[in-house]
């Protein structure tokens, strides 16, 4: 769906260029409302499949992390374009801030699995800007 949805995207984009290369006509620009009727429709699909696909829970654990960590570690040794592959799905880019002892390194881990909290997720620290809630 995602994929008939982006060529769709694609062929609006054509005749949209058209239209504006072109000049307008009667005929390019009824092409262009069919194009984006039928790009609304596949986006109102696409939409409601997604929303009926379960939403996981939270499912990140220290143990978890640890894990990947030390299997990136194993997989760095014989393959290390592989293991920096796997890292990447499983944080952000490192940031590293050198200071007069070494680093300060900063990691985030990309959380894709959590759930709103209004379906049952949970968050460690719940504040804002003025301080804990």
């Amino acid at each position: 769906m995602e994929e008939r949805t982006r060529a769709q995207e694609a062929r609006v984009e054509k005749v949209g260029r058209l239209l504006v290369e072109v000049g307008a006509s009667e005929y390019l620009t009824a092409a262009l409302r069919q194009e984006e009727e039928r790009l609304r429709g596949l986006r109102q699909r696409l939409a409601e499949a997604r929303r009926k696909l379960p939403v996981p829970g939270a499912k990140l654990a220290v143990e978890r992390v640890a894990e990947v960590v030390r299997d990136v570690a194993v997989l760095a040794n014989t393959d290390p374009l592989e293991a920096r592959r796997a890292l990447g799905e499983a944080i952000e880019p490192v940031v590293m801030m050198p200071t007069a002892d070494g680093y300060d390194v900063e990691v985030t881990l990309k959380n894709t699995t959590a759930a709103p909290i209004s379906e049952g997720g949970r968050v460690l620290v719940n504040q804002d800007c003025g301080g804990r809630i």
